[in-house]
C-alpha cells in the first residue's frame, strides 16, 4: 500500500519503509497533515487518504484542540524540540478515545506520534472522592458521606494528585478533565465513562 503524499508539500518526509511505523504523521508549519501512517490514521477510525490535508487539531475533540494548537505553534517558533500531551479524539457523537500525543519539531516540520494513553483507572471510591474534589467539598465533608475517615479521604486525594501530577486540589480537577476522566459535559463534575 503506497502512502498518499501531498504534491506541493516539499519532497518524500516519511523514510522508506515510512507505512510501517508506527501511529506517525507530517505536519506542514500550517498544521495540515502531509503524510500519514496507516496505524496513525486508524487511531482516528480513518485512512491516510482521508486524514492528509486535514488541519491536525481538528482531528482531537474541543477540549483537547487549543492546547494542540498552541503547543504546535510555540514548537515551531523554537525550530526544533518536543512536547507531549493527552488529548481527546475526536470521533462520532459522544465517543471520546484519549490518547498520548508526542510531537517532534525540526526545521518547520512537525512529526507527531499518537498512542492510545494508559487510562487513570479510578477506583469507584476514587472517583467518588475525585467528583467531590471538583464540586469543591472539603475532606471532613466527604469522609461523612462516604463513612471513611478523614485521613483515610486525604489518602486517597494524596495518591490522586500524585496520580494526576497535581500540585493541589484545583489542579488535580484541572488535569482531570483535561485528561478526559471529569466529563466536560457534566455538572455535577462525574467521572466519564470511556470505556
Amino acid at each position: 500500500m503506497s502512502l498518499p503524499v501531498d504534491s506541493s508539500f516539499p519532497g518524500t518526509l516519511g523514510p522508506p519503509g515510512f507505512d510501517g511505523m508506527p501511529d506517525v504523521a507530517f505536519l506542514d508549519a500550517q498544521g495540515v497533515v502531509r503524510q500519514a501512517s496507516t496505524r496513525f490514521a486508524e487511531v482516528f477510525g480513518s485512512t491516510p487518504a482521508d486524514i492528509v490535508g486535514k488541519n491536525f487539531a481538528g482531528l482531537f475533540h474541543e477540549d483537547s484542540q487549543l492546547v494542540l494548537r498552541r503547543q504546535c505553534r510555540l514548537l515551531l517558533a523554537m525550530e526544533d524540540g518536543g512536547f507531549c500531551v493527552d488529548a481527546l479524539i475526536r470521533r462520532q457523537a459522544g465517543d471520546r478515545t484519549r490518547v498520548k500525543v508526542g510531537v517532534f519539531g525540526f526545521r518547520g516540520v512537525l512529526v507527531v506520534g499518537v498512542r492510545p494513553a494508559p487510562p487513570h483507572a479510578l477506583s469507584e471510591l476514587d472517583a467518588k472522592i475525585l467528583e467531590a474534589v471538583a464540586r469543591g467539598e472539603t475532606a471532613v465533608r466527604i469522609a461523612a458521606r462516604i463513612f471513611l475517615s478523614k485521613q483515610g479521604v486525604n489518602y486517597h486525594i494524596g495518591g490522586l494528585l500524585r496520580r494526576f501530577k497535581a500540585v493541589n486540589r484545583a489542579a488535580l480537577v484541572s488535569k482531570a478533565y483535561h485528561a478526559g476522566v471529569l466529563d466536560s459535559r457534566s455538572w455535577p463534575p462525574r467521572v466519564a465513562d470511556l470505556s
